[in-house]
């Protein structure tokens, strides 16, 4: 669950540039962002204070269309 803040880790070999998208539970996108990451360990802070209570999907997407989907729940 998550309250006021998503912490995703994650790790790179390169430089790399990244796409999240979060949807909520009728598929309207509720934040979008492009990040561009340096190479090694990161930790990625996504304020999630002004989402309401629910289910949300994440999918991140790599430079290259790599595409990664998790779900979370975001409690009030």
């Amino acid at each position: 669950p998550v309250n006021e803040e998503i912490n995703l880790e994650v790790s790179f070999k390169l430089p790399s540039e990244l796409q999240i998208d979060i949807f909520n539970q009728i598929g309207q996108r509720v934040y979008s962002h492009n990040l561009n990451e340096t190479a090694g360990q990161q930790i990625i802070k996504i304020n999630t204070s002004n989402f309401d209570g629910g289910v949300y999907s994440m999918r991140i997407t790599t430079e290259d269309n790599a595409q990664i989907m998790r779900k979370f729940v975001k409690i009030n």
